[in-house]
């Protein structure tokens, strides 16, 4: 093995690459990779950034580079978000990197934001996941802005002009469903089937806990998005699954051997793609779909099924039992009524 070169003063050896570190008046003000192994580009590197930053707090203007502000940022991240969305967040910084790491904070501005949406766009990203990335580099902003590093948070007017094209939900057929369930083992298939029947979020189903589930009050309470708390009624087919779980005495409502269930999302497209992975004889005809549109089928079907007491099913209650913010998102489901049954759930009455 060839013997590491002696790193420049001021940086120093990660992984093979050199990264450069400055402390000014004692305060750490720049530590990041130099993207480079030779020395002497390392050495010309860190003299530039020495320079920039010494003459900016000469002129009483100290700069703070990206990499110090996420790292300041990501400091107990998880006390303030959820354990997914703070992964989430990691995971859009690190697709965001080359567009950021070799910025300070105040030369994140509009166009760079810009030039972040066309690169990524250009990368054939989708416009939903572009914004999920600059939600998570808005938090960074925010979080400057907070702590006085910055006057305003340049993602903000970019993020609300984003619009996303929004493609019609196409529900999976009730007989596809009843296959995946068969494929599934154990109690996989329970939770499948909890999802159709409940109208739940695949992570609030797998995060409950068996005592979420009140048999007697035929309730089940979840944890939502931004860790929102609501409490849904059952119906009697949602209680037989439900009461099945929950005889297994573990702590988590869907166990796998005691365990919390992991890697739903693919042991999902495992069984929904089948052997053949599209639609056809090979796979029993089915034409995979997310486990997400579960909870859209559930929507459907609450909206066109009368309620078992012979009252009229209300699209303000399936807007709750969902746990939308506005019932503006409930109404995407509108477009699979007819206009009677429209007037129906939304008026309580058919003429």
């Amino acid at each position: 093995m060839a013997k590491q070169r002696k790193a420049p003063t001021g940086t120093y050896w990660r992984s093979g690459v050199l990264w450069g570190r400055v402390r000014l008046t004692g305060k750490p003000a720049f530590q990041r990779s130099l993207d480079t192994d030779d020395p002497k580009i390392a050495a010309r590197r860190i003299e530039a950034i020495k320079a920039e930053l010494n003459g900016r707090v000469k002129h009483g203007e100290a700069r703070y580079a990206f990499s110090e502000a996420t790292a300041a940022w990501g400091v107990n991240l998880t006390d303030r978000v959820s354990a997914n969305t703070a992964s989430r967040y990691l995971c859009s910084l690190g697709q965001l990197a080359p567009y950021l790491n070799d910025k300070f904070i105040d030369q994140i501005n509009g166009t760079l934001i810009a030039e972040i949406i066309r690169g990524r766009r250009a990368d054939g990203v989708t416009i939903s996941t572009v914004k999920r990335d600059l939600v998570a580099l808005s938090s960074v902003m925010g979080f400057c802005i907070d702590e006085g590093w910055l006057e305003a948070n340049p993602v903000l007017p970019r993020l609300g002009r984003l619009k996303e094209r929004r493609d019609p939900i196409v529900l999976p057929e009730p007989d596809h469903i009843k296959i995946i369930v068969q494929r599934a083992p154990g109690r996989l298939a329970d939770l499948i089937q909890a999802a159709l029947l409940t109208g739940c979020r695949m992570d609030e189903l797998v995060s409950a806990k068996r005592s979420q589930f009140v048999d007697n009050k035929r309730q089940l309470t979840v944890v939502g998005k931004r860790n929102k708390m609501r409490t849904i009624d059952l119906s009697d087919a949602a209680m037989e699954v439900l009461r099945r779980t929950a005889s297994d005495k573990a702590d988590w409502l869907f166990s796998h051997d005691g365990q919390k269930y992991k890697q739903v999302s693919s042991r999902w497209r495992n069984l929904c793609d089948g052997s053949a992975g599209k639609a056809g004889p090979n796979n029993d005809g089915i034409v995979p779909f997310p486990f997400h549109n579960l909870r859209h089928r559930y929507a459907v079907d609450y909206l066109k099924t009368p309620l078992p007491e012979g009252g009229t099913p209300s699209i303000y209650l399936l807007s709750q039992h969902l746990g939308h913010t506005s019932v503006k998102t409930t109404e995407i489901y509108l477009a699979y009524l007819s206009p009677t049954e429209k007037q129906a759930v939304m008026f309580g009455k058919t003429g």
